[in-house]
């Protein structure tokens, strides 16, 4: 059987080195499955708890490890999509991470201008995670082209195979701009449902 071909958990690998200041020298993958994508593994694979304490996402603040979590996974996606549509300011992708680590957390991406929402998901942190490389590969390919196709694009046929490793995902928030979806993802949560998604934009921090 040919080894699978990764086209997105190279750009994740790189990403989470570049942002946390880290190699994956540093770190020991949770298992053998995940290779040289040691990085991926000890922040994507599976673990007990919302985030793994030997993570470079984690932070003694656990609502901010919860963020980087969540951010970690969408920027890349967020970033290929912006390369791929010829995106720039103002009409960027936002993404707004409502963090939670005791239940469900929401994150919506929007289009910063227009205010269009693009993807909404809504998962408790312990279940965002994938056994194997190939699944966390099938995941980040089919979430951007969902994001591709509400921009009316067809995505390029993916490399990765069929067939996606589903987490709870809501998406509701399709087709409502991005202050409705955000009144919707903010109700039993901690903050304002009267607040505007720019209040509360949460990244991760420097």
């Amino acid at each position: 059987m040919a080894k699978a071909k990764f086209k997105w958990l190279p750009l994740l690998e790189a990403q989470i080195a570049e942002d946390e200041g880290c190699t994956s020298k540093d770190y020991t993958a949770p298992s053998p499955v995940w290779g040289k994508y040691k990085l991926c593994g000890i922040c994507f694979g599976e673990r007990d708890g919302c985030v793994n304490e030997s993570s470079p996402f984690w932070r003694d603040d656990v609502m901010q490890a919860v963020i980087n979590l969540f951010y970690g996974y969408y920027k890349v996606i967020r970033d290929a999509a912006e390369d791929e549509l010829g995106i720039k300011m103002p009409e960027w992708i936002k993404i707004v991470v409502e963090p939670n680590y005791e239940d469900t957390s929401s994150i919506i991406l929007f289009t910063a201008k227009s205010r269009k929402v693009l993807f909404t998901n809504d998962c408790k942190p312990w279940h965002f995670s994938w056994e194997t490389p190939e699944e966390l590969e099938k995941s980040l390919e089919e979430d951007y082209r969902r994001i591709l196709a509400n921009f009316g694009v067809k995505p390029k046929a993916s490399e990765c195979g069929e067939g996606h490793y589903t987490f709870s995902v809501g998406l509701s928030g399709h087709g409502k701009n991005a202050d409705e979806a955000w009144q919707d993802a903010c109700e039993g949560f901690s903050q304002d449902p009267g607040a505007t998604p720019d209040e509360f934009e949460f990244e991760p921090e420097e």
